[in-house]
């Protein structure tokens, strides 16, 4: 989370995992101080979130003509090689990771508008 804005005791903060706003009570906050050479606050907010972010995606497998039938793999954000997984394209369409190689390929196409 980071602080957006507060009025009073009510802060607005940005929440890095979900990308979304959250009003909360001053109550609720502790600071979070970290070593930036050796955590990465995203990393900590998706693993307090129980939610994996993709680092990248690595490869892919099926028919492009038939994005349903799309998988690809993906390297999470602070997970060793062992943890890659394939993901179908109903779970991988709306990440920004995906667009990004999807661009790389050339596939730009598939990207949902």
């Amino acid at each position: 989370m980071r602080v957006v804005s507060n009025i009073g005791a009510h802060y607005t903060l940005y929440n890095l995992v979900t990308d979304k706003l959250e009003e909360v009570h001053v109550k609720r906050l502790k600071a979070f101080e970290y070593d930036p050479m050796m955590v990465d606050p995203l990393q900590v907010a998706a693993a307090d979130a129980d939610e994996f972010i993709i680092e990248r995606v690595l490869d892919h497998a099926g028919d492009p003509k038939k994005k349903s039938s799309l998988d690809f793999l993906v390297k999470w954000l602070g997970y060793d090689d062992n943890e890659n997984l394939w993901i179908p394209w109903k779970e991988a369409r709306l990440n920004p990771k995906v667009h990004e190689y999807l661009r790389e390929k050339g596939l730009e196409r598939l990207i949902p508008t």
